[in-house]
């Protein structure tokens, strides 16, 4: 096989397969780990996990890992959420989405987002493919999920019509453990996420990732020595691919901070730039060249 490879572009056309010029990474050998214990297991040196420039929380590696103990004890003992059981996440960013996420991966049920902007029949129709039991969300976007009969977590303790409201993440967070709770055991090949395309050739798809699938890339930019200990600025929407990926779990990994942006503002970005010193932004084209042309961008 390996003389059938180019060794320029990695392409074998024996199968019409690229393959990774880099050397292979090493994996865990236990077919029972789940992607949190994995991250949760890697060293580092980093004290604040995240910053939430909206309300000035923070949250150290240590709170962070006590907030996911929690809420996942409170999701399996207090509402009963199982192995294979689907989450959605309908939020704007929050320090709150890591917590939950990594929880819920904990015990082997499923994340899948959804768009913030989507309306409530857009909303319905992922959510009659992806069939959740659950939902978290806030009180701004709770109705969206109206007549759904999907139960509601909110981010903070309130109160919305229409809905079936469960509990609050920021209770959860501070509720000690039952000790009750025997934790499933999970399959590397289990389903993580459901994560749904942008529907730009159709109907928006469910695209399946397994355990083992985020363990690999986790373990990828670990191996990027360089990434730990930064301070990254999260400017793109947590319920995309990427901000999910990098900063509720790549940047946990290798003990980075997250300062996390609500809703996307230049003068907002640049500012939080300035007040928490970040040394790395993930940003889209047109919003640099918007950097390039703003008066407070160039200065």
């Amino acid at each position: 096989m390996a003389s059938l490879i180019d060794s320029r572009s990695g392409f074998c056309k024996s199968n019409s397969t690229f393959y990774s010029k880099r050397n292979p990474l090493p994996l865990p050998a236990n077919p029972s780990l789940d992607v949190t214990t994995f991250i949760s297991s890697q060293p580092h040196r980093g004290t604040t996990a995240f910053i939430d420039t909206a309300t000035g929380h923070r949250l150290s590696f240590s709170e962070l890992w006590t907030a996911v103990e929690r809420v996942a004890d409170c999701l399996h003992h207090d509402i009963g959420l199982r192995r294979g059981h689907v989450v959605l996440i309908l939020s704007p960013n929050s320090i709150y989405i890591p917590v939950v996420s990594l929880a819920v991966m904990s015990l082997g049920a499923v994340v899948t987002t959804a768009n913030t902007l989507n309306t409530a029949g857009e909303i319905s129709r992922q959510t009659a493919d992806s069939n959740p039991t659950l939902a978290f969300t806030t009180a701004d976007l709770a109705p969206k999920l109206a007549g759904s009969g999907i139960s509601v977590v909110l981010e903070r303790v309130g109160s919305t019509r229409g809905v079936n409201v469960v509990g609050a993440v920021s209770e959860m967070m501070e509720k000690e453990p039952s000790g009750q709770r025997v934790r499933n055991r999970v399959n590397e090949e289990d389903t993580a996420m459901m994560l749904y395309s942008s529907g730009t050739t159709g109907p928006s798809k469910g695209v399946i990732t397994s355990h083992r699938n985020l363990t690999a890339s986790v373990a990828m930019f670990v191996s990027e020595k360089r990434i730990g200990g930064q301070v990254f600025l999260c400017t793109v929407p947590m319920f995309h691919t990427y901000g999910l990926l990098c900063f509720t779990m790549f940047t946990v990994a290798v003990g980075s901070t997250v300062v996390i942006l609500r809703r996307f503002d230049l003068h907002g970005m640049m500012a939080a730039v300035e007040k928490y010193s970040a040394t790395i932004l993930a940003l889209a084209p047109p919003v640099v060249v918007a950097m390039t042309n703003d008066a407070v961008g160039r200065r």
